[in-house]
């Protein structure tokens, strides 16, 4: 209990001191936005275990200077702009411990640089005053009366009638471990300056100022210089935390390191000065506390790597070999600690310049048990190998979470990696296993690839069809479709002719699909050869007649048309011997008179339309011929068949037959009556029956019609002589007719 009392005596101490604002550190920044217009801020650090809540400012009041003769350019309100956020731990249990809790205030103003108002070569500075400091610091002689202030220089805006721009440097967030005595102990204060200038670093002595708790806020701006802080005897800036080492600081990097002799709150300020073409340019500052406490002693984690094949131990420096592989791959390395339930952070980190940077690894395990393992993997990229090049080199480290010492193991490996052993593909044609295809014309044909490769390889198939000659052939005319595509493990293509009308004049075509498979940048390659033979094909279409069924194509067959009225009707049938499309059409002079009738029509596989023609008064006597055709198309040539036949339109005559002159009523059938079925039996274009009178010798009507089929029989009427009177039309006729019973 007792190496406990002065660390409470000290945290009682706090809550004395009603007057400290407990801001435990902080420091100013700016960034330059549009224009003229710089974003402004400034971070404070406040204890959150022992602050004074009235201490928490809602703004702060800032004020800037020129550098030449410190004068007053103007003041400026910052508004809090962020809070409730923590400084972070390493180990999220240290926060657990209650020691430290850390908030982040962040004040902020957009303020105007014009360059008429700050062009001054020799520059600015910006300053912020307060009172008091923690009455518990242990560097310090009467620290709750010494105030704190936060300074920033930077350049002018303009330099040599020239627009100069700059943002300051950023101060990275810092984490609140705080060192344990007698342990070694660094953190990083380091910046980053979005100009790529140049940075160093050094402990300073904070600033005073000119605050105190009867004026904590100063209200009148007061120029520089600022007086520092009363050290308490034997500190100062390049001594504010002893120890061995006591507290430094890395120029270059801005990591603090430390190994503490002496327990208690220590305040120090670390200077990051700004360089420009090798000239200093502006300075940022940042203040803060650190509690140095005594801790229990804290065994390191062990890292423990062997080698894979012997299964030896390997020792700092070793060479680990590894096998390659196409995929990612892993190697187990096992960590082991003293401490039960303990947090081990490890990491992995390329060692060389040849090393790749995916073999960093950051991973946080616990430890359950004393003495118990974890095993943790170093993952090496795809394709990884060193062969013929430097091994790599690779830095692991393990380190415990222990709040305040926390300890570390490390090793250092050399990293071989054999080449990986990639797979060749494997190339098939599905159905059509034989290197030689027979294939018909007019049929379509399709045949399809399969690739695979076990180690999902980057796949690609690619063709050529080539005649017999090595021409190749013209692929897009003829419709084809060449296998050719693209995937990852495995792909599929299909080489296709929907209508195979090409006929090559040197038999047969040759088709060659390369698989090419690419693992780790290395092709392998399987390769399919076809040799397709393309069996001629010819279409057969026929034309049927029902006119005449046994008519060929080229028979002429000769029609005549006795007399108007009278026509030809019968019906045409193409037909073609695949199934394909087939068209029934007529050709020829006949087409254009009037009374031709024929639709045609295609259809599928047979197509079938009548034909009539049906003449008129008007249709001129002659020959005409009339060709009726089956036809159907493939690869661009016509296959037909065809029938012919031609009409004979004769001229109607004007003549008529022989008028009996004698009708025997004795019942032998013959002669027994008048009629004019072999006078005239029908109309025509130029004789049309009109009427048929016969009267007897004294003049009398005994017979009278209209009606071309009438039939006189006399069978009422004495025998004698009587006169018939016949009008066609055109033409009348007088005759005589004797009448024997």
């Amino acid at each position: 209990m007792k190496k406990w009392l002065p660390v409470l005596l000290l945290i009682f101490s706090f809550f004395f001191e009603s007057a400290a604002t407990h801001i435990v550190g902080g420091g100013f920044s700016y960034q330059r936005l549009t224009g003229n217009n710089y974003r402004f801020q400034l971070t404070l650090y406040f204890d959150l275990i022992n602050g004074n809540q009235g201490a928490r400012d809602p703004d702060a009041e800032c004020h800037i200077f020129s550098k030449t003769g410190n004068f007053y350019i103007s003041s400026y309100n910052f508004g809090l702009v962020s809070s409730g956020n923590e400084l972070p731990f390493t180990s999220t249990g240290c926060a657990s411990a209650g020691f430290v809790k850390t908030e982040i205030l962040i004040y902020e103003s957009i303020i105007e640089l014009s360059p008429s108002q700050f062009s001054d070569p020799g520059g600015y500075y910006i300053v912020w005053e307060r009172c008091c400091r923690n009455g518990g610091i242990t560097n310090l002689s009467q620290p709750g009366d010494n105030g704190q202030t936060f300074y920033m220089e930077f350049p002018a805006v303009r330099r040599n009638n020239q627009p100069y721009l700059n943002s300051s440097p950023v101060f990275r967030t810092i984490v609140s471990d705080y060192p344990c005595i007698n342990y070694p102990f660094q953190l990083s204060f380091g910046a980053d300056d979005a100009d790529g200038d140049s940075l160093a670093y050094s402990l300073v002595d904070p600033l005073r100022g000119n605050s105190s708790r009867n004026d904590p806020r100063p209200a009148n701006p007061v120029p520089a210089p600022y007086s520092i802080v009363s050290w308490s005897p034997g500190y100062s800036a390049g001594l504010a935390i002893p120890g061995n080492p006591a507290l430094g600081i890395n120029p270059r990097t801005g990591i603090l390191n430390l190994n503490a002799s002496q327990q208690g709150l220590f305040v120090f300020s670390v200077l990051c000065q700004e360089f420009r073409s090798g000239r200093k340019i502006g300075e940022v500052r940042r203040e803060m506390q650190l509690f140095v406490k005594e801790c229990q002693p804290n065994n390191p984690p062990v890292i423990a790597a062997s080698n894979p094949l012997s299964g030896s131990a390997l020792q700092n420096n070793d060479t680990l070999v590894l096998e390659g592989k196409t995929g990612n791959s892993c190697y187990s390395v096992k960590l082991t600690d003293e401490q039960m339930n303990q947090d081990v952070r490890f990491r992995a980190f390329p060692f060389s310049a040849n090393t790749p940077a995916t073999i960093t690894r950051d991973t946080l395990v616990r430890i359950i048990s004393s003495g118990d393992s974890v095993n943790v993997r170093i993952c090496l990229p795809p394709c990884a190998s060193t062969e013929g090049l430097n091994p790599w080199r690779i830095l692991l480290t393990a380190t415990d979470q222990a709040c305040g010492n926390p300890q570390a193991d490390s090793l250092i490996l050399f990293v071989k990696i054999k080449k990986p052993e990639t797979l060749p593909p494997a190339f098939i044609a599905k159905d059509f296993p034989e290197d030689t295809i027979r294939i018909n014309q007019t049929e379509p044909f399709q045949m399809g690839f399969e690739g695979q490769q076990t180690q999902n390889a980057n796949l690609n198939i690619s063709s050529t069809l080539k005649d017999r000659l090595g021409q190749n052939v013209p692929v897009q005319a003829n419709g084809i479709d060449l296998p050719q595509s693209s995937g990852q493990g495995k792909t599929e293509a299909t080489f296709s002719w929907p209508e195979i009308c090409f006929l090559p004049e040197n038999q047969p075509l040759k088709l060659t699909s390369i698989l090419r498979s690419t693992v780790c940048n290395e092709t392998k390659t399987d390769t399919i050869v076809r040799w397709m033979f393309i069996q001629p094909k010819s279409l057969t279409v026929n034309i049927l007649s029902s006119a005449n069924p046994d008519a060929g194509p080229e028979d002429i067959i000769p029609l005549s048309i006795p007399a108007p009225g009278l026509g030809l009707d019968f019906e045409l049938t193409g037909s073609v011997s695949e199934d394909r499309p087939v068209r029934l059409y007529a050709t020829g002079p006949l087409l254009n008179l009037e009374g031709f009738q024929f639709p045609g029509g295609a259809d599928f596989k047979q197509v079938s339309s009548p034909f009539r023609f049906t003449p008129n008064c008007n249709t001129p006597a002659g020959f005409y011929r009339v060709t009726f055709l089956s036809e159907s198309r493939f690869c661009g040539k016509n296959f037909r068949d065809s029938v012919s036949y031609v009409i004979d339109f004769r001229e109607d005559s004007d003549s008529v037959g022989t008028i009996p002159n004698l009708l025997t009523l004795n019942g032998d059938s013959k002669n027994d009556f008048l009629s004019m079925e072999k006078i005239f039996p029908e109309d025509n274009c130029k004789l049309k029956f009109k009427f048929i009178r016969i009267v007897n010798r004294w003049g009398k009507e005994v017979f009278y019609s209209e009606d071309i089929g009438f039939r006189w029989d006399a069978a009422n009427l004495e025998p004698g002589t009587y006169y018939l009177f016949l009008d066609l039309e055109n033409k009348k006729f007088k005759s005589w007719i004797f009448l024997l019973k």
